[in-house]
């Protein structure tokens, strides 16, 4: 799916019908300068998985061309949940929680007026980590100093999970706790890349692992109470 990038513009979409034998395509947009991201289809019964992201991105900038970038997405889709997973960006860009609830509006109405059945779940950023500069330290029995990276926890990180949480809970939305789950789990402690923003690839699919299985943990606690109703 690609986007045009100008406010009177609708997303445009290129649609490829291919074989399972296709290892590689490539395609070309005349005069497009946004591409947001591939979708896969099928005719078989199952979960269809799609994600779409932009590096350093944040809620403000989904909702772009009024709305046009979210709601491109999900005119594309048509999506019967979509789990927005934000927040990081904003912490360090200082972005108040009433503006980020205010973006999260937005998004939500943008991605609703093209999937108006649509579900949403929000996760909470992960308590990322700045780095403050280095500090010298002599190794056990080295003459000679080295330097190490220090770095602090975000403060903004807290206010805005919090945010988050609160935005949810007025407006009906479900959320998953990531900033909690990492402070109760020790295995986040090898979890983080180098720049300790971004997460390793341990990190990752511990991240993916613990939220498919509150997603099927909610889902089974929302069976039983239908059975009981």
């Amino acid at each position: 799916m690609a986007y045009a990038g100008e406010a009177d513009r609708p997303a445009r979409e290129a649609r490829i019908v291919a074989d399972s034998g296709l290892t590689t395509i490539a395609i070309r947009f005349p005069a497009i300068n946004r591409f947001y991201g591939a979708v896969e289809s099928r005719d078989t019964k199952g979960v269809l998985y799609s994600a779409v992201g932009i590096n350093g991105a944040q809620f403000q900038h989904y909702n772009l061309f009024d709305g046009g970038v979210a709601g491109g997405s999900a005119m594309m889709m048509k999506p019967a949940m979509v789990i927005i997973s934000l927040g990081t960006n904003e912490a360090f860009g200082a972005v108040t929680p009433s503006q980020l609830k205010t973006e999260m509006g937005k998004t939500v109405l943008a991605i609703r007026e093209y999937a108006p059945g649509a579900q949403f779940i929000f996760t909470t950023p992960p308590s990322g980590m700045m780095k403050m500069g280095r500090v010298a330290y002599r190794p056990k029995g080295s003459k000679r100093a080295k330097y190490r990276n220090k770095f602090m926890a975000v403060p903004q990180a807290a206010v805005l999970r919090q945010a988050i949480i609160d935005f949810c809970r007025e407006e009906g939305h479900a959320y998953w706790d990531l900033f909690g789950e990492m402070r109760a789990d020790n295995r986040f402690s090898r979890a983080w890349s180098n720049d300790h923003v971004h997460f390793n690839a341990y990190g990752y699919r511990l991240q993916g692992g613990l939220l498919g299985e509150a997603i099927l943990n909610g889902y089974q606690q929302w069976q039983q109470t239908i059975r009981k109703n």
